[in-house]
């Protein structure tokens, strides 16, 4: 099991935020911040551009990586037909 976990919200119908949070504090952190992304619905390859950057997702299980691609790609979709987005 993962010692993250991910919030994915939309902000002002057009803006899609990812917030990645460690639950590991086992490690020699002072801090324990989250880590946000945020994009642009119409560039939202740019989100997954910055994901394959992060070292984060490296801790991340292949399970969790595609449940992450699926919430963005709902979450985008939801602001092309102006719906409301849940998280699951």
């Amino acid at each position: 099991m993962d010692n993250n976990y991910s919030l994915i919200r939309i902000l002002n119908q057009e803006m899609i935020e990812l917030c990645c949070f460690n639950n590991n504090y086992s490690c020699n952190c002072i801090y324990h911040y989250p880590i946000c992304f945020t994009v642009h619905f119409s560039s939202v390859y740019r989100m997954f551009v910055l994901l394959s950057i992060f070292s984060g997702t490296d801790l991340l299980s292949t399970q969790h990586k595609l449940y992450l691609g699926k919430e963005i790609f709902k979450a985008h979709l939801s602001i092309k037909l102006e719906q409301n987005y849940i998280q699951e």
